[in-house]
């Protein structure tokens, strides 16, 4: 279902046209204002370190009030759950008696993680092992996603058997088809942003690089100048060299490892008809 301006949903909430002012109608405004100018308090948080069944670990940062029910929030590429989105979104929700989860993917808590591969738009399996055992301890479980950690939400949503304690899911600014989005991000006019982007994605390449110095040369990942790039060398084949868990000393792209193979089969867009419950997209 498409929302347009003048629905009336069936809790009574009337949906309104948004007509920015002069400044917010420019993109580039709208993105940098709020990073710049929002001034969000610090919740406080409270920090569990998950391992996983690879070796791995991520870290949650719980907000809790005691409640039945809990909202996790996803974070974009290179965010954590000191995001200025997600520390907004945790301060609103925190006026209302619900826990909150708010996820650091892989990498992201300020801590390399311990294997080979990295957090990406189409990983959902630690997404899957939170849902499931949050919902051992609740009774509803919703999640909000911005940007990769949306596309990572309705891909989870559209391939997993969902538990019944997992009500909703709402998505913003999902690059809901990940090549288009590569493409437009590596743009000129976007270029600071795909630059601020590699500045982390760079050292975390090169340091994991020094992490399996048996398999990896770090000197490969200190150059790297693209996001297209950046896929290529490392997201697809760091993955596949994960799952296989075998030494391919050339990273030769095979498969799953090349980002013309990645960027598909990661795309929210394939998953939208497969959905099986109630899930919001903003754009």
């Amino acid at each position: 279902m498409v929302l347009t301006p003048g629905t009336t949903l069936d809790n009574g909430f009337s949906l309104e046209a948004y007509s920015p002012s002069f400044l917010f109608v420019n993109r580039h405004f709208n993105t940098m204002y709020p990073y710049a100018m929002r001034n969000n308090p610090i919740p406080v948080y409270q920090r569990e370190r998950w391992e996983t069944d690879d070796g791995d670990f991520f870290d949650l940062d719980f907000i809790k009030m005691g409640s039945k029910s809990i909202v996790i929030l996803l974070h974009g590429l290179e965010g954590s759950s000191s995001s200025q989105y997600i520390l907004g979104m945790a301060n609103a929700l925190s006026t209302f008696p619900i826990d909150i989860c708010a996820v650091n993917h892989r990498s992201c808590s300020g801590e390399l993680n311990r294997t080979l591969g990295f957090y990406h738009s189409g990983y959902t399996k630690d997404l899957a092992y939170i849902v499931a055992e949050l919902s051992k301890k609740y009774e509803a479980v919703s999640a909000v996603g911005y940007s990769l950690g949306g596309n990572m939400l309705l891909k989870y949503l559209g391939t997993t058997n969902v538990p019944s304690q997992f009500k909703t899911g709402v998505a913003l600014s999902v690059p809901a088809h990940l090549s288009s989005s590569a493409v437009r991000l590596n743009h000129w006019t976007n270029r600071p942003y795909a630059v601020q982007f590699l500045k982390t994605l760079n050292k975390k390449a090169v340091a994991k690089a020094k992490q399996f110095p048996a398999i990896l040369d770090y000197k490969k990942f200190q150059n790297i100048s693209t996001l297209y790039e950046f896929d290529n060398k490392v997201t697809a084949p760091f993955t596949v060299l994960q799952m296989q868990k075998i030494i391919m000393p050339n990273l030769h792209p095979l498969n799953f490892s090349t980002r013309s193979k990645y960027l598909p089969s990661s795309s929210m867009r394939l998953m939208i008809l497969s959905w099986p419950l109630p899930a919001f997209h903003l754009r």
